[in-house]
């Protein structure tokens, strides 16, 4: 009369639970590695800076005037030429300026030799740092963004072209 009875308990065995704690790590691996990280002081300012140098390029051949970009003391200035003179944009819709991170360090070749001016004005003539023009000729320059061990290398070539190359570990 005693027989045997199998039990079916509504539970789950030890390899379902297993399979699932998987399925819920491998998930949230990929949830965590999705998430955007937040860009370092470097990598914003080289955003910044190079688009400023490809819009500096285009408006100089679409508008006909003259473009310029001047850096000084982590402060980036896009200038136009105009009566003349190197100004500061006065149009609301175009580039303005803006200031790089105080960690960044901007490397350029030349721009510490002293400048002597030799007529009776006080102020120097503003001048920018790299220029481009309407016909598709820029000024010829390598400079570099640096931050900790990181870096950037910029190249403007004559032709106008702007290549950003990482020279540091990411």
């Amino acid at each position: 009369m005693l027989a045997a009875q199998t039990r079916s308990d509504g539970g789950f065995s030890l390899v379902e639970i297993m399979v699932a704690l998987f399925i819920v790590g491998l998930a949230s691996g990929f949830i965590i590695l999705s998430i955007p990280r937040t860009p370092t002081p470097l990598e914003a300012d080289r955003i910044q800076l190079e688009n400023a140098l490809r819009t500096s390029a285009r408006i100089a051949t679409f508008s006909g005037e003259p473009q310029g970009i001047l850096i000084e003391d982590l402060i980036v200035q896009p200038l136009f030429f105009r009566d003349g003179v190197w100004q500061p944009p006065r149009d609301v819709g175009s580039l303005t300026a803006f200031t790089l991170s105080e960690d960044v360090r901007v490397n350029m070749p030349g721009k510490d030799e002293p400048r002597f001016n030799t007529t009776e004005e006080e102020d120097p003539p503003v001048r920018p740092d790299i220029w481009f023009d309407a016909a598709g000729i820029a000024t010829e320059k390598e400079f570099q963004l640096a931050w900790k061990a990181s870096a950037y290398r910029f190249e403007v070539d004559r032709s106008g072209n702007v290549n950003v190359v990482q020279t540091g570990p990411r």
